[in-house]
């Protein structure tokens, strides 16, 4: 119950932090940054105590440990707030000095620091996905940290896409970057799967079965589709005997 009434908490601080960012920035700089920053420590400061992992990794077999760090860290909401924040602060920096002059070389230096950035956290932990984990202190030290990292990276890079600094890259859709492989490969399977399962189905059940009703109920149709041609061929009275008849009728 606790750890609900945390999240609460947690979930409407950010919600209101973000409503009034516009209107009061410097108080919601401060909160969001106090919250980022107690987030790094308390997600390191877990890592650390509990002994975990820095990260869900396949670098070890203990698949105990794995679980336990998704379920005490990786799900948790407060590892998280750190990169919301981040990108909360992306957002409003983006808006308020859209339209700033930056030079290309400090164009070139933000995408450098981009990539830099990128790389130390995608490859650092590259030797500990290989079996080679870190000391307690170092695993504790990236788990708290890389998280928010990975986010700074795209600082630049969103920022650059909507002030059209981005070259081809402002021109992707966004629908691109929400195309996982793992989903897209997935629904690519089942779709696949799907449809040759239906065309055995049709194959083996559907078509045979649609074969033997018409075979079975043939001449009960044919009986049917002559019925039906002999009433529309039935000829009506002319005009002319309808509307006098229709007249002694209302006589009567």
């Amino acid at each position: 119950m606790d750890q609900l009434h945390f999240q609460i908490v947690l979930g409407t601080t950010l919600s209101v932090s973000t409503f009034f960012f516009m209107s009061r920035p410097r108080i919601t700089f401060l909160l969001g940054a106090v919250l980022g920053i107690i987030g790094c420590i308390l997600t390191g400061y877990l890592t650390y105590k509990w002994d975990l992992l820095f990260s869900l990794t396949p670098g070890t077999a203990d698949i105990g440990k794995v679980l336990d760090t998704a379920e005490y860290i990786h799900f948790k909401p407060f590892a998280h707030v750190p990169s919301y924040v981040s990108g909360m602060f992306c957002g409003y920096l983006t808006v308020r000095y859209r339209n700033a002059q930056i030079s290309k070389l400090m164009q070139g230096c933000a995408w450098f620091a981009s990539v830099v950035l990128s790389v130390i956290v995608i490859y650092v932990p590259t030797p500990w996905n290989q079996g080679h984990l870190p000391t307690k202190m170092v695993t504790a030290l990236y788990a708290g940290l890389h998280r928010v990292v990975w986010s700074l990276p795209f600082w630049w890079l969103h920022y650059a896409c909507v002030t059209g600094r981005g070259g081809t890259r402002g021109k992707v859709p966004f629908s691109v970057s929400l195309s996982l492989s793992l989903q897209t490969l997935e629904f690519i399977g089942i779709s696949v799967l799907s449809m040759t399962l239906a065309l055995l189905l049709n194959i083996t059940c559907e078509s045979p079965i649609d074969t033997l009703d018409r075979m079975v109920f043939r001449s009960v149709d044919k009986r049917i589709m002559k019925e039906l041609n002999n009433s529309t061929t039935v000829k009506k009275p002319p005009l002319s005997e309808i509307i006098e008849n229709n007249h002694e009728k209302s006589r009567l």
